[in-house]
């Protein structure tokens, strides 16, 4: 019994044994299916707080299962497949990539665009492996969501090429810039030129001339001298030659005063026919070498069409500061300077003194006093007679010009004609002449005295306009007077600077019944025969100078070969300045058509010639 009470609780000790060892087997089993459980929740919630996408698909693509982060991201269900989830270009992805798969190629970094149901595009980046254990076969896809990083790319590729585009555009700006700054640079550079220099010569011009010499008198405390040059005879080159050879001979002159000049000097063109240097560190003896230079440098024997004529240069020297210390005055004794050497043969030079200013205020004071003589009748004419040397009949008159100062003393022409000329006040005083000599031939006329001609001498400055010969006839015509009535005087070296179509007014003169003579004639047979071959001349004056000297043989010579010759052109030749019965009978026997002088008359008064006309009328009986 108690052998068996031992077994029996041997058993009981044994069955129980048993059933806490499957007990604790249990309990093992339950905590380590926990654990795992656990662990397995842990892995899922650390996979999840790594926000990777964990899929698992077959080989066809359908989805087996898929995380947290998966489902929440896309909320496909399991019977879905990634075809589902991806676009056109990312089937062809998802081929390429279950291809790669089946073909065992190893997957990392594999991009999947994925589109959700909101049709919102994501980027991932998968790596794949495939399981065929367990006879089960499905490929696990583990990814990154990496769509801001793509967006983030994008953007910086977008701002790539934006900040490319902004560069192209900066560079191009830039370019722009460049080529704006040197056109504005080159357009300064015209506007300089423009306003600073002469566009014919590229030489400095009288704007920066005056700038530059008011800067000099401030900041150069030296002498140095201002001369003022200017080209002779350029207005009869213009009337001879035409401006574009005027010009020429202008643009070769001013390229000769700037190579002369030293660099460290000034050189400007102050108008047309002008030039202004300013010599500095130059001592007087310096100057006046360079001026010399200068001058013998410009005296020129222009040729064009087969005519030869000399142009010279004038110059006038003001020195700083004995002649002005300042712009204006520096010009204005320059000028002064330059007008004495004009007034005193030209082709030299002179150093301004008092006495040129003196001279030049007689000369301003005479100009007024011609202003005043048109406005206040100052002015008169006389006429001197001339005779027939083959009947000594008068035969006409030639009107002379007076002038009566406010003090009633007469002035002389020869100490106003030439002011005039110079100021061009000569032209309406011409004008008021033309005007007095055809009332007198008028008054004659009512007198019953019809046979006789008045001659008048016209200024080449007169003679220039345009509307001359209109005006001509056009006083004529007021005064109902034939034009055969009127002789109009040229001088001869006026006649030589015309040109061609001033030389054919000549003709239309001629043509309309007016004389034409040419005054003061002594150069000689070769302007006589160049005034045969352009113009119509119907008479010829001999110079008084020729007169005064005819006893002598060179005189009687030069005298005789002018008369035949006048003669041979079908001229009449009037001998000017006969104050002796000599000189009458020399002139009488070479074959002189007409005398005035002194011997038939001096000039007289208008009232005087209605007085003693009847002893005007023949010179026979002063001649013995």
């Amino acid at each position: 019994m108690n052998y068996i009470n031992i077994i029996g609780n041997n058993w009981l000790i044994f069955t129980t044994l048993i059933i806490l060892f499957f007990i604790l087997v249990l309990i093992f089993i339950t905590m380590r299916s926990y654990i795992l459980k656990k662990c397995e929740n842990n892995f899922k919630m650390a996979i999840d707080s790594l926000n990777l996408l964990i899929v698992k698909i077959d080989k066809f693509g359908k989805i087996l299962s898929f995380n947290k982060n998966f489902s929440e991201l896309f909320k496909f269900a399991h019977h879905n497949y990634l075809h589902d989830i991806v676009g056109n270009f990312g089937k062809m992805k998802l081929l390429e990539l279950l291809t790669m798969i089946e073909n065992g190629e190893a997957i990392r970094n594999f991009e999947i665009i994925l589109t959700n149901k909101a049709k919102k595009v994501y980027h991932i980046l998968f790596t794949a492996t495939k399981n065929d254990t367990d006879n089960v076969d499905f490929i696990e896809l583990i990814g990154f969501d990496i769509t801001e990083r793509i967006n983030l790319e994008k953007k910086l590729t977008r701002y790539n090429m934006d900040l490319n585009t902004y560069k192209i555009n900066l560079k191009h700006k830039n370019l722009m810039l460049k080529q704006t700054q040197k056109k504005l640079l080159e357009n300064e550079k015209q506007i300089w030129s423009l306003a600073y220099t002469d566009h014919f010569t590229n030489i400095y011009n009288k704007t920066y001339f005056i700038k530059e010499v008011s800067v000099i008198v401030k900041q150069y405390h030296s002498m140095f001298a201002l001369v003022l040059i200017n080209i002779d005879n350029i207005e009869r080159c213009n009337n001879v030659f035409g401006p574009n050879r005027t010009d020429e001979i202008i643009y070769d002159i001013g390229t000769r005063i700037f190579k002369m000049t030293r660099r460290d000097n000034l050189v400007a063109k102050l108008g047309t026919d002008e030039f202004a240097v300013v010599l500095l560190n130059m001592n007087y003896d310096e100057i006046i070498e360079y001026i010399e230079g200068l001058i013998e440098l410009n005296i020129l024997n222009v040729k064009h069409e087969g005519i030869t004529m000399q142009v010279s240069v004038s110059a006038g020297i003001s020195i700083y500061p004995n002649n002005g210390s300042n712009y204006n005055t520096l010009m204005k004794t320059a000028s002064i300077a330059l007008k004495h050497a004009k007034d005193n043969g030209k082709a030299q030079y002179f150093l301004f003194d008092e006495i040129m200013e003196n001279e030049l205020l007689k000369k301003m004071n005479m100009e007024s006093s011609i202003r005043d003589g048109l406005y206040k009748d100052r002015f008169y004419l006389v006429y001197q007679p001339q005779y027939s040397m083959t009947t000594g009949n008068i035969n006409g008159f030639e009107a002379l010009l007076r002038l009566k100062d406010s003090d009633g003393t007469i002035i002389p022409p020869g100490q106003f004609i030439y002011i005039a000329e110079e100021s061009n006040l000569i032209i309406p005083l011409g004008y008021w002449v033309i005007h007095q000599t055809c009332k007198f031939i008028l008054r004659l006329h009512n007198r019953g005295i019809t046979h006789l001609t008045v001659s008048v001498n016209v200024s080449v400055r007169q003679f220039l306009q345009e509307d001359f010969v209109e005006n001509i006839k056009s006083i004529l015509d007021k005064y109902h007077i034939e034009p055969k009535y009127l002789e109009i005087e040229i001088t001869e070296t006026s006649l030589m600077n015309l040109d061609q179509q001033n030389l054919s007014k000549i003709n239309e003169l001629r043509l309309y019944g007016i004389n034409i003579a040419i005054d003061d004639f002594g150069t000689g047979y070769s302007s006589l025969l160049y005034f045969k071959k352009t113009s119509n001349i119907s008479v010829l004056k001999i110079d008084r100078e020729f007169v005064k000297d005819i006893t002598l043989d060179n005189n009687i010579d030069i005298v005789n070969t002018i008369v035949f010759l006048s003669h041979k052109f079908n001229l009449k030749v009037v001998a000017e300045g006969v104050e002796t019965v000599g000189q009458y009978k020399i002139l009488s026997k070479i074959g002189c058509d007409i005398m005035q002088g002194y011997l038939g008359s001096k000039p007289i008064d208008e009232h005087l010639i209605y007085k003693n006309y009847n002893n005007l009328v023949n010179i026979n009986n002063k001649i013995i």
